[in-house]
C-alpha cells in the first residue's frame, strides 16, 4: 500500500510539473507575441518603428481586415510570431484603407501586400496572398541577426497616453468615480494599459481610438477592484472597456466600432 502511495505521489508530481512547463511555454509565447507584432494605429508610427528598429528585419503587411485573403495572411503572421525560430524578425500590420497616405508612400496598390525592411530600406516586396511565397521569404531570415526578445519595439514608437491619477480614497465611491470619469475629455476604463492591453476588447478599443489621433486618458480597472465593480453600478454598464466623453458614457467596443464604420466617431469623441 505504501508503494502505491509513493507511486501516485510521483504521478501527481510529474503531472503538475508538465502543466507548469506548458504554462511557462504559453506565457513565453504571449510575451513574444506582444513584443514582436505591432499594429499601426497612427499615420506616423510606421516610419518611427522603422527608424527605431533598423538593426532588425521588419516585415510589414498591408491589409484590409474585412478581406478573407488578408485574414489568412494575418493568421500566418501570428504563427510566425509564436515561433521562437523567428524571434529575430519584427512583424507589423497596417490597414491600408485607414492610412491611404502611408499606402501611397510605399506604392501599395492592392492588399495583401508585404514589404521586408532592413536598415529602413525595402529589401523584398510580395503582392497577393501567396502563403508559400511569404513563408519562404520569412524562412530566409530565420535565426539571423539579434533577437527581439526583451526589446521595447512597441513602446518606443509613440508616446503613451496618460494614465489616470489614483482617486482620493477618502471620498465616497460615487464621488471618486465622478472625479475619475471627468479627468479627461476622453476617458477609457480598460483592462491593462495602452501598451499592454489585457483583453482583446480593450486592445481593439485602443487601436480604434489611436487611429483618430485624439488624446485620451486610461484607467486600469484590474488595479482597483472597488472602481471596477462600482463603475458597473454607477454607469449601469456591466462590461469593459467603457469609454466616457466629457463625463458621459459613450459605451463599449461595439458602439465604438459602429460609430467608426458610420464615420461618426471623431466628432463624437471630440464632443461636437
Amino acid at each position: 500500500m505504501q508503494v502505491l502511495h509513493i507511486y501516485y505521489f510521483y504521478i501527481l508530481f510529474y503531472y503538475h510539473l508538465i502543466l507548469f512547463y506548458f504554462y511557462k511555454i504559453n506565457r513565453q509565447v504571449k510575451i513574444m507575441t506582444l513584443e514582436r507584432l505591432v499594429s499601426i494605429s497612427k499615420p506616423d508610427e510606421l516610419e518611427k518603428l522603422l527608424n527605431v528598429n533598423k538593426e532588425f528585419v521588419v516585415v510589414v503587411t498591408f491589409v484590409a481586415p474585412w478581406s478573407t485573403t488578408c485574414k489568412n495572411m494575418m493568421d500566418l503572421t501570428r504563427e510566425f510570431v509564436s515561433d521562437p525560430e523567428f524571434e529575430h524578425i519584427l512583424f507589423c500590420e497596417i490597414a491600408a484603407e485607414e492610412f491611404p497616405a502611408v499606402a501611397q508612400k510605399y506604392d501599395i496598390k492592392s492588399v495583401p501586400s508585404v514589404l521586408f525592411f532592413r536598415g529602413n530600406q525595402i529589401t523584398e516586396r510580395l503582392i497577393g496572398a501567396d502563403v508559400q511565397d511569404l513563408t519562404n521569404k520569412v524562412m530566409e531570415h530565420a535565426n539571423k541577426g539579434p533577437s527581439l526578445i526583451g526589446k521595447p519595439t512597441r513602446s518606443v514608437i509613440s508616446q503613451a497616453p496618460a494614465a489616470a491619477a489614483s482617486p482620493d480614497e477618502s471620498l465616497p465611491l460615487n464621488d471618486r468615480l465622478k472625479s475619475l470619469i471627468n479627468q479627461a475629455n476622453i476617458m477609457i476604463f480598460m483592462k491593462g494599459n495602452p501598451e499592454q492591453p489585457r483583453c482583446g476588447f480593450s486592445r481593439q478599443v485602443i487601436e480604434i481610438i489611436n487611429a483618430t489621433g485624439l488624446p485620451y486618458v486610461t484607467f486600469d480597472i484590474l488595479e482597483n477592484e472597488e472602481v471596477r465593480q462600482g463603475l458597473k453600478d454607477y454607469s449601469q454598464w456591466q462590461t469593459y472597456p467603457q469609454i466616457y466623453v466629457r463625463g458621459e458614457l459613450m459605451g463599449g467596443l461595439d458602439i465604438i466600432k459602429e460609430m467608426r464604420d458610420t464615420g461618426a466617431l471623431n466628432e463624437a469623441l471630440a464632443g461636437v
